[in-house]
Formats: C-alpha cells, structure tokens, sequence
C-alpha cells in the first residue's frame, strides 16, 4: 500500500513519520474501529490536542512481550497496556 494514501484518508502534505527503534514491530493498527494489519495507517490528531480513538499493538521481537497502546480523544495520555 502506497504510504501517500490510507485506506481512510489522504495523508496532508507536510507530514513527518518517526521511526521506531529496530527492535520493535508494530503488529496492528485500529483507528475508530477498523483494524489495519499492513499499510501505512493514518491517526489524525487534531489542534485540541485531541485524536482519533486509536490503538497500536506493537512487539517487542527480542523479548517476545506485546503492549497495546490506546489513544482516547477524551483522555490527554495515552494508556500502555502489556498482553498476556
């Protein structure tokens, strides 16, 4: 999937992507309830300081935890969970 364009929206011109550090692997991406697997999914965070209700599941491939990380538009941190 072309990273320009999500299956949701266009992506604005002018966005940075931060990379993560090499021992992490994002596994999914849920944003307002449709869970993206592969692509370059989108999170739009907005001037209020709030986002998109979101939830990123990332691994840890060398030590083999996983943490779902949610993102509530109504709740200014973000809340890390570690999965079983």
């Amino acid at each position: 999937m072309d990273c320009e364009q999500t299956i949701l929206k266009k992506v604005p011109d002018g966005i940075e992507y931060t990379e993560i550090t090499e021992n992490l692997k994002i596994a999914s991406v849920t944003v307002n309830g449709y869970k993206f697997e592969s692509g370059c999914p989108g999170i739009m965070f907005f001037p209020d300081g709030s986002c998109e209700y979101s939830e990123i599941e990332v691994q840890d491939i060398q030590e083999g935890k996983r943490f779902l990380i949610k993102l509530n538009p109504y709740v200014f941190d973000p809340e890390i969970i570690e999965i079983q």
